[in-house]
């Protein structure tokens, strides 16, 4: 479960490593959890990228693709 201010590990290759949740789009709770887009603000880079796509404080929009909190389906299934 992911709210605002949460502090998240970049999964691409953009060369972002940690960026924090600063809205939640298109949902009235304030969770968001695998499959939602969020907003993000970039905290940290990878030094190590020499063609850099983002620079520390810009926002962009994110895609929650994994999360540590189990999700449920329908079927009554859990996955972590």
């Amino acid at each position: 479960m992911i709210y605002r201010h949460t502090r998240l590990v970049v999964a691409d290759n953009t060369g972002a490593r940690v960026a924090q949740c600063i809205g939640i789009l298109r949902h009235p709770q304030d969770v968001a959890s695998i499959g939602r887009i969020i907003k993000v603000s970039i905290k940290e880079i990878r030094p190590s990228f020499p063609n850099l796509k983002v620079k520390p404080g810009q926002v962009h929009n994110a895609l929650i693709i994994r999360q540590r909190k189990e999700v449920a389906r329908n079927d009554g299934r859990s996955i972590r």
